[in-house]
C-alpha cells in the first residue's frame, strides 16, 4: 500500500520507511506548510490536507518536545525553537539550568486523510528526562538531551536505530497502520 507523508525532513521520511515496512512510503514536498495550530493534532492535520490526493493515503506528522521546567516549551513550536538544532538543544538547557524539573516527553501525532473522509489521527508518546548535556551523534533535533523512561540512561541519539524501537514517531506510526491495513481490509 502506497502512503504519502507530508515532510520535507529527510530523517521523518527514513524513519518512516524504516518502521512502516509493510508500505511503500512516497515523501511529498508541499512547500512551506503554515503550521497555524495549536496542537500537535491540528499541525498534523494542516500538513496532511496539505497534501491531500497526492497519495492513496496521505499522513502528516508533527511533533515535538515537551519540558514540564519549562511549562510544556518548546512544545509545538520545537522545529522553530532557534535556527538550527544545536542553537535549539542550547537554548533548551540554558533556559532549564540545572534546578528545574527535568521531566519531558516527546509527542508525535499522525493524521491520514483519503478520498474526502476526515482526517484520522494517531498519538504517540513517550516519557523521558532532559540531560544535563548532549550526547550521542545519532539522530537528530532533541535526540542528543533526550533520555527514555525506562530505558538504560542513553539519549535517543546514543541509541541510534534501537530508538525507532521506542520512539514517539514509532508509536504513533503502528496505530496509523493498523488502522491503514483494517481501512484496506474494508474496501477488498
Amino acid at each position: 500500500m502506497r502512503v504519502g507523508l507530508v515532510t520535507s525532513n529527510s530523517h521523518k521520511l527514513a524513519e518512516a520507511r524504516r518502521i512502516l515496512t509493510d508500505f511503500e512510503v512516497v515523501g511529498i514536498d508541499v512547500g512551506e506548510v503554515a503550521e497555524t495550530g495549536s496542537t500537535f493534532e491540528e499541525n498534523a492535520i494542516i500538513k496532511a490536507e496539505a497534501g491531500r490526493g497526492r497519495a492513496p493515503i496521505v499522513i502528516g506528522e508533527d511533533s515535538g518536545l515537551v519540558v514540564d521546567g519549562l511549562d510544556g516549551a518548546p512544545g509545538i513550536y520545537s522545529a522553530r525553537y532557534g535556527p538550527t538544532d544545536a542553537e535549539r538543544i542550547a537554548r533548551v538547557l540554558q533556559e532549564l539550568g540545572s534546578t528545574r524539573s527535568r521531566r519531558a516527553r516527546f509527542v508525535a501525532v499522525v493524521c491520514a486523510v483519503v478520498d474526502e473522509d476526515p482526517p484520522r489521527c494517531f498519538e504517540g508518546v513517550v516519557e523521558g528526562a532532559i540531560a544535563l548535556e548532549p550526547r550521542g551523534e545519532q539522530g537528530f533535533g532533541y535526540d542528543p538531551i533526550f533520555i527514555p523512561l525506562g530505558g538504560d540512561g542513553r539519549t535517543f541519539a546514543e541509541l541510534g536505530e534501537w530508538k525507532d524501537a521506542l520512539s514517539h514517531r514509532r508509536r504513533a506510526l503502528v496505530g496509523f497502520a493498523d488502522w491503514a491495513r483494517a481501512f484496506a481490509d474494508r474496501d477488498r
